[in-house]
């Protein structure tokens, strides 16, 4: 049995070929924040790490959720946006 031909369908090949965002990431100015799902098995939190990391002004979040933050987590979602917009705006002010 080839399993490697059972895993290859059209979502895995075409993720399989996103193009490498790294490098933008890191060129990034604006503030930015990264919020995974802690229970999100699609999109794990440590992923979601890593890709914080690549842009040197993100702020990375875990909210106790699934895949869909906008639906399982609302209010969470929007203290998380509202804190980074406080620290901003309080970074803006000490600048």
């Amino acid at each position: 049995m080839d399993f490697a031909a059972l895993l290859r369908t059209p979502m895995t090949e075409a993720l399989g070929c996103r193009p490498d965002w790294r490098g933008a990431l890191a060129q990034l100015s604006a503030p930015t924040i990264v919020i995974a799902g802690a229970h999100d098995k699609a999109a794990p939190a440590a992923q979601q790490r890593e890709i914080a990391a690549w842009s040197r002004r993100a702020r990375f979040e875990v909210i106790e959720a699934g895949r869909d933050l906008f639906t399982e987590a609302p209010q969470m979602l929007r203290a998380a946006v509202a804190r980074l917009e406080r620290i901003e705006s309080l970074q803006a002010v000490a600048a």
